[in-house]
């Protein structure tokens, strides 16, 4: 495999320190643990390796991304007692909503209705060491639920993801909080420094779904009955720049 001179490729013909580092699918719960490493400035060094000169060693610099298993919670805004769960699991549900359960395991089975508000949860850790290690780290929602704040399609086929209102974020490793919109194409990107430390530990990625209970007073359930909705894929990207 060719690549440019000074530019060392990956097996998959990527350049070096980009790769997709984490994906998943709601439906699936996937925990995925990705290294990329990078090789000292004007060495031979492979990648990833330590190498000796002499009587000293040189160590590469490392980027680390670990994810843990996606959390999803279905909030409903129906009286307690007039519908049915596949999950036993109960979560804190607070107003407008008067139920809340764990559906992470079950959420083929669930059935949806108007007013419910499906919520997923995932926390990512990064780790950089290396003096030189500078990268970001990319959240990307813009694949997890297409059509979104697109007009329904003709056939009805996709009212319910259609009808929803998108909310996304990214809690920091400091404790603050960055707003995912279509204002950034449903993209952010968060700035990592393996010298000082910048965006190196925690992150929980959030994303919910909410449904109002009806259509400007018309009761959506006529228009939502056996229709399913289609999830796609959640992507997180650690490369170094």
């Amino acid at each position: 495999m060719k690549g440019n001179p000074g530019h060392p490729c990956n097996r998959d013909g990527t350049p070096a320190g980009r790769r997709l580092a984490a994906s998943w699918k709601p439906l699936v719960a996937i925990a995925l643990a990705v290294f990329l490493l990078s090789g000292g400035l004007n060495t031979l060094a492979l990648w990833g390796t330590t190498q000796a000169l002499g009587n000293q060693n040189l160590t590469a610099g490392a980027f680390n991304l670990t994810a843990a298993s996606p959390v999803i919670t279905l909030n409903s805004q129906i009286t307690v007692g007039q519908r049915t769960y596949s999950s036993g699991t109960t979560c804190t549900a607070t107003a407008p909503y008067t139920e809340c359960r764990e559906v992470t395991a079950t959420l083929a089975a669930e059935r949806l209705v108007p007013g419910d508000k499906v919520t997923i949860t995932r926390q990512y850790t990064v780790a950089a060491t290396g003096n030189n290690m500078v990268g970001k780290l990319q959240v990307d929602v813009s694949q997890v639920l297409l059509n979104t704040g697109a007009a329904c399609p003709g056939d009805l086929s996709n009212d319910y993801a259609c009808a929803a209102t998108i909310t996304a974020s990214v809690t920091n490793p400091d404790n603050s909080t960055t707003t995912i919109d279509s204002a950034g194409a449903w993209k952010v990107d968060r700035p990592v420094n393996g010298a000082t430390g910048l965006g190196v530990g925690n992150y929980t990625v959030t994303w919910s779904m909410a449904v109002p209970p009806n259509n400007a007073g018309a009761d959506w359930l006529a228009k939502l009955m056996h229709k399913t909705v289609t999830f796609g894929a959640l992507n997180v990207t650690l490369a170094q720049v």
